[in-house]
């Protein structure tokens, strides 16, 4: 999953550890397998938007950025892989 984050906004997620506990806002628990932080734009920021979402990362980032409200970075996504417990 591609994430907005900020220096508030997902910043837990982003230095969280490998191997430790999630739990997404549906309640869902999760063990975090990997992350890795994105620049915006960049062909692997686009590879990664067309592979999971199919839309450019332009229109995505600019879609979830607005459901996330506050101020997250703009040149930078975070990409992490989650693992249902």
């Amino acid at each position: 999953m591609l994430l907005p984050f900020g220096f508030y906004k997902n910043s837990r997620i982003a230095e969280c550890e490998i191997g430790s506990l999630c739990i997404t806002l549906d309640y869902v628990k999760c063990i975090l397998v990997s992350r890795s932080v994105v620049v915006v734009p960049s062909t692997t920021a686009e590879c990664l938007a067309y592979t999971l979402y199919g839309m450019n990362i332009h229109d995505l980032y600019e879609k979830v950025s607005k459901n996330w409200l506050g101020e997250v970075f703009e040149d930078k996504i975070l990409f992490i892989v989650l693992r249902k417990k």
